[in-house]
């Protein structure tokens, strides 16, 4: 009786421990002003930091991008790659 009792909790242990092993990168981009024909957007740099705040809260590395050039978009999504690309078949990625 007593092995039965010990085995349920070494595993509620070891379950937690293995779930958060996989590192976690998020990327979020708030870009406020467009061309004409889109326009002003009202609150992509709040919105992003809700989202970001969410994120860290799940135990994400976040990295914010506000009103990049398309430049520096290609870079930090190559960047992310790159990053998940070390983080090996574990890591989770969010764009």
């Amino acid at each position: 009786m007593v092995r039965l009792f010990f085995i349920p909790v070494f595993l509620v242990f070891m379950i937690p421990s293995y779930a958060t092993a996989a590192k976690r990168i998020a990327l979020v981009i708030g870009n406020q002003t467009y061309t004409k024909d889109i326009g002003e957007l009202y609150n992509p740099h709040k919105d992003i930091e809700l989202v970001a705040g969410a994120l860290r809260k799940l135990g994400f590395e976040v990295r914010q991008l506000k009103d990049a050039t398309r430049i520096q978009t290609l870079t930090e999504v190559n960047q992310l790659s790159h990053d998940l690309g070390e983080a090996g078949e574990e890591g989770i990625g969010f764009l």
